[in-house]
């Protein structure tokens, strides 16, 4: 504000303008003073006006310069934390590499084309939290160039010879395209380490991003092989390197100081686990358990597992249930405390039980591998569990006669035109055989065999994948739950009699690697989470609206007919594929297969008239050899 005063001598006015306060410390004085060395008024006036101009102009100078310098100040602090990184890993190479790699798996993450699945099991339930459609960073954009880049990092990167030589490219890609907010969960890390980042201001977010990207693209690896550089052939031509002058910043007193020495991090005990499981590829225990390490860090302030405490463990718990459990961009992009307020805030809904729950067995288990690496003796997490984490069963899962008469005398199971094959064949076998859904979508047409006159389904996996390249057909090798999953299921009379045999040889004779050939595998392999989505609602739309009823409680019906029928319960186990109940039971691999038939072909649910599915089924069979040009 400014304003004149009259001298009461000279009656000359004298202009007066106040200093802002946040420039009062710049300027040194609080008010601005000059004479108008006039009294004429229309003179004075144009005087004030002029000094009016300048002092503004000064002001948008002085913010400016304020704004630039706190600017680089935020930029510092990226020095500052990636020096403490390097403290921890032992030396600048590694922490550079580290966080060229967590930079290049979060961006090449999001090229892949299917939704992020949020799905959680609950026991022999599935919960599921909001989809998230994942925008490609972008980067490298055509999938040729994205499949060539990941062949390069696979041959070069992680075997400890030049780690972060190919993933320094994709940096270099993102700083000379200033992509900077899509990577924010990559630079999100460095606030765990230096608490000072503000990436909640766009200016000085981009300011940090900038600085990090020219960090991680600039950075001199003492380590790497003389002339590397000859022997990898960038995509891109590297920024010219230009040194990066550290910016005075002040060190608050009350800043916390950890011990977060080299080699026993949780990050470090991460890369033990995963080096202990061979994990090489996509997967999604390993995308949890890193994120709960990340979390970790942020929430508490620390990851020397030595110094982890139990009270640590539980307060990392308490925190993350109140995360945020889909959060938008603009929220993602905060600290976790931050989101944390946000979602108090907003009323946003949290993690689910079962994600806190995973999140805390992730900690116990980088944990306990901190035990096996002799840094600790006893491991904090032990013990520790979430409250409805783990589901103990209800037998209100199991449909009723009711709702089996409703599901199979529908048009979805009589109608060849109401669902997709797959959807009515997965619907049709599961009540019969006690399978988890998601076990029929990982049989192959040659897993549908005879042993001693009876047919049978054969649930089987994959070996272990290898160190470099890709399963055969381009999807992850199967898993089964536990190791009594892997069983022979006789096939029931009912589902025989309405051509499934038929239908498999069919598309064995097609050269379908899959039985159900049409579905599609999510980024972790897995072919059955879209499909159980459909089923479901499918389901709900004949009228299960029951929130306790889905898909897999046919799993859930199956053994209760059975125990209607007076079925052994070893014998229902065996086909359940749930373990032996006691150790004699283990003894002879089970009952024979003769005696499972006899006992699978008694389950034929008393509400049900099975006649119109039957027909249905083989209706949809001729139709399918139609298509396919076949003649029965």
């Amino acid at each position: 504000m400014s304003h004149s005063v009259k001298r009461k001598k000279t009656k000359i006015e004298q202009f007066r303008m106040a200093v802002p306060a946040d420039l009062r410390g710049i300027v040194g004085k609080r008010e601005w003073t000059h004479s108008l060395k006039t009294i004429d008024r229309d003179a004075a006036d144009e005087e004030r006006g002029r000094l009016i101009t300048q002092y503004k102009s000064e002001i948008r100078r002085l913010r400016g310069q304020l704004a630039r310098q706190s600017l680089d100040q935020a930029a510092g602090l990226v020095d500052i934390a990636l020096d403490r990184l390097a403290k921890i890993r032992g030396s600048k190479d590694s922490a550079i590499a580290q966080q060229l790699t967590l930079l290049a798996s979060h961006v090449c993450d999001s090229w892949a084309p299917m939704p992020v699945d949020r799905s959680q099991s609950y026991g022999d339930m599935i919960v599921y939290e909001p989809l998230v459609e994942v925008e490609p960073v972008p980067s490298i954009d055509t999938d040729v160039e994205r499949e060539v880049f990941k062949l390069r990092a696979e041959i070069f990167e992680g075997r400890g010879i030049a780690d972060g030589v190919v993933y320094r490219e994709l940096a270099t890609i993102l700083l000379r395209r200033r992509v900077f907010r899509p990577i924010a969960f990559a630079v999100s890390y460095l606030r765990s380490i230096e608490p000072r980042l503000n990436l909640n201001d766009d200016e000085t977010y981009d300011a940090i991003v900038e600085r990090y990207l020219t960090q991680l693209v600039n950075h001199a690896f003492e380590s790497w092989p003389a002339h590397i550089d000859k022997v990898v052939t960038p995509m891109v031509v590297p920024v010219p390197a230009t040194p990066v002058a550290a910016a005075p910043v002040a060190q608050p007193q009350s800043t916390p100081q950890f011990d977060d020495s080299a080699g026993f991090t949780l990050l470090d005990a991460f890369e033990h686990w995963k080096r202990g499981k061979r994990i090489t590829g996509k997967n999604k225990t390993a995308d949890e358990w890193l994120k709960a390490a990340v979390r970790f860090h942020g929430l508490i302030g620390l990851s020397d597992t030595r110094l982890i405490t139990s009270k640590m463990v539980k307060t990392f718990g308490e925190q993350v249930a109140e995360l945020p459990a889909n959060p938008k961009r603009d929220v993602a992009v905060l600290s976790h405390h931050d989101q944390i307020e946000v979602a108090k805030r907003d009323g946003l809904p949290t993690l689910a039980e079962p994600t806190v729950g995973k999140q805390v067995a992730a900690i116990r288990s980088l944990l306990s591998m901190a035990v096996h690496q002799e840094w600790i003796t006893i491991n904090p997490a032990a013990g520790i569990s979430i409250e409805g984490a783990r589901w103990d069963g209800d037998e209100r899962d199991h449909f009723s006669d009711d709702d089996m008469r409703r599901i199979y005398s529908s048009p979805l199971m009589t109608d060849p035109d109401a669902c997709g094959d797959t959807t009515f064949w997965l619907l049709f076998l599961a009540p019969f055989h006690g399978t988890r859904p998601g076990e029929h979508c990982k049989l192959k047409p040659r897993e549908i065999v005879e042993d001693d006159g009876d047919w049978v389904m054969r649930i089987r996996a994959d070996k272990r994948t290898r160190s470099v390249g890709k399963p055969a057909g381009g999807s992850q090798p199967r898993k089964q739950k536990t190791r009594s999953s892997i069983r022979d299921i006789p096939i029931h009379w009912i589902v025989i009699e309405g051509g499934f045999l038929d239908f498999a040889r069919l598309q064995a004779d097609r050269g379908a690697e899959w039985l159900f050939d049409d579905l599609v595998p999510d980024v972790y392999g897995d072919r059955y989470k879209e499909q159980s989505r459909i089923i479901n609602k499918a389901l709900r739309a004949v009228g299960i609206t029951d929130t306790d009823k889905a898909f897999y409680s046919t799993r859930h019906t199956m053994k209760r007919e059975g125990r209607r029928q007076r079925i052994a319960t070893a014998n229902l186990n065996q086909l359940a594929g749930h373990a032996a109940s006691n150790v004699g039971d283990k003894y002879g691999q089970g009952a024979p297969t003769d005696i499972l038939k006899g006992d699978i072909d008694r389950l034929e649910f008393r509400s049900v008239e099975w006649d119109a599915v039957v027909d249905c089924a083989r209706a949809r069979l001729a139709r399918l050899r139609q298509r396919e040009g076949i003649v029965a």
